[in-house]
């Protein structure tokens, strides 16, 4: 199997691919997180020294690949995650595991902003369930559209096309919104960790 060593420093200390996580092995056997290490363990043990693990998996690979970070005594280092960490299994499959986990995401129903907690609270009333990325999205970009169509020097597609990437900021439910000159769309992601079993917002 590789060594991480290489990989993270060519990787800048974050490690990208979990592959190399998964099953690590010692002369063709899988480690038992439950064995007690022997002498020749200790002798092979490679010291790694990096800040965090990126692994962009979901929570069934992640709850694999933890355990065994944890059996190497790679624990002192934040868990960089994708929007795909953000699930409920990620906690249960997880536990004792993510403390310092790191998730990215575009929304977050539980944020502490006003507008995230009255579109929540919004939605949960008409529709009886918790909005996530899609739905946010939905309104956000129905919101910078009707925000756009009430400016009276907006009265052409050209004008709005212009109005949408003249580098306005627009504030919504998903965080900051903005496009550039290429149209291309840029957000501001929320971060989040978990504590006491739920997943909360890191306040910036």
């Amino acid at each position: 199997e590789k060594i991480l060593s290489n990989p993270v420093d060519e990787q800048g200390n974050v490690i990208q691919d979990p592959d190399i996580l998964m099953g690590l092995q010692q002369d063709g056997k899988l480690i038992d997180p439950d064995a007690e290490p022997t002498q020749e363990d200790d002798e092979e043990k490679i010291v790694l020294d990096f800040d965090a693990i990126f692994i962009p998996d979901s929570p069934g690979k992640i709850s694999m690949i933890l355990p065994q970070l944890a059996f190497n005594d790679v624990t002192d280092v934040f868990l960089l995650g994708t929007n795909l960490w953000h699930h409920d299994r990620l906690i249960t499959q997880t536990k004792g595991y993510h403390s310092h986990a790191v998730i990215t995401d575009g929304f977050l129903p539980v944020s502490n902003d006003p507008r995230v907690q009255q579109f929540t609270d919004s939605y949960r009333s008409m529709y009886g369930g918790t909005p996530g990325t899609i739905e946010a999205t939905a309104y956000d970009t129905a919101q910078i559209f009707f925000t756009m169509l009430s400016d009276e020097t907006i009265d052409s597609q050209e004008s709005l096309r212009d109005g949408l990437l003249g580098g306005r900021v627009f504030e919504g439910v998903t965080g900051k919104t903005i496009f550039d000159q290429a149209g291309d769309v840029h957000k501001e992601l929320f971060l989040i960790t978990i504590k006491n079993q739920k997943f909360v917002e890191i306040n910036r």
